[in-house]
């Protein structure tokens, strides 16, 4: 019964992760070029190769990479919000700002935080390698899905982890343990506490908090 219990609660969690942001806005001012070889990002910055590319470009040569360009502002209406870039290059990448290397971006890690409390209208300008997961691979190519700016909903957020966090140790623990069972019962009330059908940011500070 547990392990049925911990199954269908993995799915509750993973949906509850599907609010961690809302707002999305997608970024147009996003350029790019493809190298066969590794350069350094100040070179990269001055190349002369780069072009408007857009959400759902191809990219891909075997054992090449793919710098992108990502030039926007904060939408006003951001403002006194946590905000996030949200990127997918199809690739594994490394962010960079200002030059310094920032953060690996891959489906695993696919945000960036850019403020803990935006004003509104702050402009930012990130370089970012990417390389594709398989070089061997000539055939298939990696795709721009996701280049946007958003609002981060830090009560989801911590819900989402705390929970996601419990129910993985749950599994560890022996079935007949007290503690797996007590954490079980209540992964059960949480999941069913959260709101899955209103999904404004009101509503969502709600399901998510305390």
């Amino acid at each position: 019964m547990q392990r049925w219990k911990l199954w269908k609660q993995k799915l509750w969690i993973d949906d509850i992760g599907k609010y961690l942001f809302s707002n999305p806005k997608t970024i147009t001012g996003v350029a790019g070029f493809e190298t066969p070889d590794h350069i350094a990002v100040k070179e990269a910055s001055r190349s002369k190769k780069w072009k408007p590319w857009k959400i759902g470009h191809a990219w891909g040569k075997p054992w090449g990479s793919a710098w992108f360009r990502m030039r926007f502002s904060v939408p006003k209406d951001f403002a006194g919000k946590s905000v996030a870039l949200r990127l997918d290059t199809g690739g594994e990448a490394a962010l960079f700002e200002n030059g310094i290397p920032m953060q690996g971006i891959d489906n695993f890690h696919s945000e960036y935080r850019l403020l803990k409390r935006a004003k509104g209208g702050e402009k930012f300008d990130f370089l970012v390698e990417a390389s594709i997961p398989r070089p061997w691979d000539a055939v298939k190519k990696s795709v721009l899905s996701r280049a946007e700016v958003c609002t981060v909903n830090h009560e989801v957020w911590d819900c989402y982890h705390t929970l996601k966090f419990l129910r993985e140790m749950a599994e560890t623990m022996p079935e007949d343990s007290p503690r797996r069972l007590r954490i079980v019962n209540a992964l059960d009330r949480a999941v069913i506490a959260f709101d899955y059908e209103k999904t404004d940011e009101v509503t969502l500070k709600k399901s998510g908090g305390p």
